[in-house]
């Protein structure tokens, strides 16, 4: 998600990359959606995931070793 900043996260490539099934990726959003750990954002006809909390965002991407 870091990685393709929020956007397109259902995605075929995204999908394929991950290595999950497209259920299990929509169910792993829903939950982190449901918990209130992501949001949505809508802009231009696109819907962009979002961190809650962007200290959280940034510590998994320092853990995962990802440049924001």
């Amino acid at each position: 998600m870091l990685k393709e900043k929020g956007v397109g996260l259902l995605a075929r490539r995204v999908v394929r990359e991950s290595g999950l099934a497209t259920s299990t990726l929509q169910r792993a959003v829903g939950s982190l959606l449901d918990k209130d750990i992501l949001r949505e954002d809508e802009a231009e006809g696109t819907i962009r995931y979002r961190f809650e909390d962007p200290f959280f965002a940034a510590w998994i991407a320092l853990v995962l070793s990802i440049k924001l």
